[in-house]
């Protein structure tokens, strides 16, 4: 996971913070993250103690497509 880009990803965040907030939805009392799970990891190994989220209600079905959507956006992605 700590590839090239996901050290790009860290020192940006280090640098300016997270811009674009996290996807999540509550399940059984507490928030599952549907979309940027990469955002959420380097922000634990920076230290931080939270991120901006946006609250989605969507069911299993539509946060797997929440999910595959988001990594198939991410991986079109180029420099």
């Amino acid at each position: 996971m700590e590839d090239g880009s996901f050290v790009r990803l860290l020192n940006s965040i280090r640098k300016v913070g997270i811009i674009e907030p996290v996807a999540v939805r509550e399940k059984d009392g507490k928030y599952e993250i549907v979309s940027g799970q990469r955002r959420v990891y380097a922000a634990e190994i920076l230290g931080m103690r939270s991120v901006p989220a946006i609250v989605y209600e969507v069911n299993d079905d539509e946060a797997a497509i929440l999910t595959a959507d988001s990594n198939l956006t991410f991986g079109e992605v180029e420099e």
